[in-house]
């Protein structure tokens, strides 16, 4: 039973690791993406600056979330099985209480979430529509997000061993 506990946790940690290094790439992705799209679409500026401030603090939301429960909840932390397991929990499966809780815990916490509340306030519908589309032909942005996607499947896999 001891060694069961043991490998567990192994395992645990092991999830948290590949998790923190998802996290680190999909902040490198957006700060390659960002880099293009103001390349390909200046005249767009401002409008790439909100959605991807906005983009890199619900990152940062994400793993202050992920780091608050692994730290906070056993179970929790036992139950992490995969990226998508864990999104839905630290996103749908988030509560109120959580949030206070961080909150109350994390004054930058407290600070992003206002942040993310006034971008979004900003956003218009489809404020970048040409943009995107040009940036979804550009090719060192669709090599990085095939680099992000490679590097979700390794750290997917490593999560599984």
């Amino acid at each position: 039973m001891i060694q069961s506990t043991k490998s567990k946790e192994a395992q645990a940690y092991v999830r948290y690791a590949a998790i923190r290094k998802y996290f680190e790439s999909y902040r490198k992705f957006l700060k390659i993406a960002e880099q293009r799209a103001l390349k390909i679409s200046p005249e767009q500026k401002y409008e790439w600056q909100i959605l991807f401030k906005l983009q890199r603090l619900l990152s940062e939301r994400q793993t202050a979330r992920f780091e608050h429960l692994f730290g906070s909840n056993k179970s929790d932390r036992m139950t992490m099985r995969s990226l998508s397991s864990i999104e839905e929990r630290i996103e749908k499966g988030w509560s109120a209480s959580e949030e206070a809780g961080l909150k109350e815990k994390v004054r930058s916490y407290c600070d992003a979430a206002r942040e993310i509340d006034d971008l979004r306030a900003k956003l218009v519908p489809g404020m970048t529509a040409k943009g995107w589309y040009a940036l979804n032909q550009d090719s060192q942005y669709l090599d990085a997000r095939l680099a992000l996607s490679e590097r979700v499947k390794k750290l997917m896999e490593q999560m599984r061993d």
